[in-house]
């Protein structure tokens, strides 16, 4: 039966250390997901800017049918991705990270083939998806909830 919190069990009371170190313990685990997750915005954000950047320059190359440009920004977007795929294999879905390596794949036989509409488009997908992963790892209400 209540007692009124005569017997000194109250969450924050001196004597009632066991509820204090409970609380402690729950801050310190709030405090390592906060950390982690801050974590991997960093990471996801430093595997997708590159990328990102590498894409805009290989569409501008593919447009001036730079053709050898496009095809070393490609490869290096290629390595980028492979680089960081086992990072995303941890926190984000799979279908994205496979639908991604497949659109690469894509972007590389277009590029071959030299048919600037196909590659472009892949391109144009490959960036939403990128950033649409990047928008997934965000800390934001939406989110989080």
């Amino acid at each position: 039966p209540y007692d009124g919190g005569r017997d000194g069990g109250r969450l924050l009371d001196p004597k009632g250390g066991e509820g204090v170190r409970q609380l402690w313990i729950s801050v310190g685990i709030l405090v390592v997901m906060v950390a982690l997750l801050f974590w991997n915005v960093v990471k996801v954000d430093q595997l997708t800017q590159p990328m990102l950047k590498e894409l805009s320059q290989a569409t501008t190359a593919a447009q001036g049918d730079d053709w050898s440009k496009a095809e070393v920004l490609t490869q290096q977007i290629q390595v980028h991705w492979e680089k960081g795929m086992h990072h995303l294999r941890f926190v984000q879905m799979h279908d994205a990270i496979d639908e991604v390596t497949l659109l690469l794949r894509e972007a590389q036989g277009y590029l071959q083939d030299r048919k600037t509409g196909e590659y472009l488009s892949v391109l144009g997908i490959l960036t939403g998806k990128l950033e649409a992963i990047q928008e997934q790892e965000r800390v934001s209400a939406e989110n989080l909830f």
